[in-house]
């Protein structure tokens, strides 16, 4: 084995003690390089997860027109519609509509009539409303009042509309109607001569062509409450009197 003069181990040392920086310094070169490349990678790749997240662009079909999402297109119905479809019926539309009445004559009215026809022609017409007194079935909330002009103003008598049947098999005041309320529609259709509506206890006077509204309560005593005065529509030569209150109009 060959031995190495002082002088050439002085010049190894020299050479080692000039590389070592250099070579740290390619180290550290090439891993600043490998960083910039991963956070480019990083960057596209958080770039395609946002343009993911925004919802990809409807795709072609193949006639040229475009599909919905894939994400819209599974849309769950709302519980409401689902309901209405589960029932075979339209679901309800978000505007409020007017309602749409059948009007049927009170002798022959069926269970779906909205309006009944009473003909105050020649005579008074009393209806007992806890009773299916419309044709064998529950009298519809809706009145279509029928008067003609005469010496004596004839009269709709409504009795019992604190338990009045709202459908064939429900009444007012029983079980979940305890505590309802029930409005009452009066329409006459003669422009000439005015009609007349009663509870049994009080009268009240519907104009010639004109409405008035009530309302029945479940607790209310079989009153008929109406915001029409009598005394708004008297005509000369009628027989209806003032009472001696002052405060309502009798026949």
């Amino acid at each position: 084995m060959a031995c190495r003069s002082p002088g050439s181990r002085a010049r190894g040392a020299q050479r080692l003690l000039v590389g070592l920086p250099l070579a740290g310094w390619v180290v550290c070169t090439v891993c600043v390089l490998r960083l910039k490349s991963e956070l480019r990678e990083i960057r596209v790749s958080v770039a395609g997860l946002a343009s993911e997240a925004e919802g990809p662009p409807a795709a072609a079909a193949e006639d040229g027109e475009q599909r919905a999402p894939a994400a819209v297109a599974a849309e769950p119905a709302r519980p409401a519609q689902a309901a209405a479809l589960a029932q075979g019926a339209p679901s309800r539309p978000h505007l409020r509509q007017l309602a749409l009445l059948d009007v049927s004559d009170y002798l022959a009215v069926g269970p779906g009539s909205g309006c009944v026809a009473v003909n105050l022609g020649g005579r008074d017409v009393a209806l007992n409303l806890s009773e299916r007194a419309c044709n064998s079935h529950r009298c519809p909330p809706c009145f279509l009042l029928n008067a003609s002009w005469g010496t004596a103003v004839h009269v709709l008598t409504l009795q019992d509309c604190s338990s009045m049947f709202v459908t064939d098999g429900h009444q007012l005041g029983s079980g979940a109607l305890a505590g309802a309320v029930q409005p009452l529609q009066f329409v006459n259709v003669n422009d000439d001569a005015p009609a007349a509506v009663a509870d049994g206890e009080r009268h009240f006077l519907v104009p010639p062509g004109g409405t008035l509204e009530g309302t029945c309560m479940a607790s209310g005593g079989n009153r008929i409450h109406a915001g029409a005065s009598a005394l708004s529509y008297l005509r000369p030569g009628s027989s209806w009197e003032r009472e001696t209150t002052g405060a309502e109009w009798r026949p």
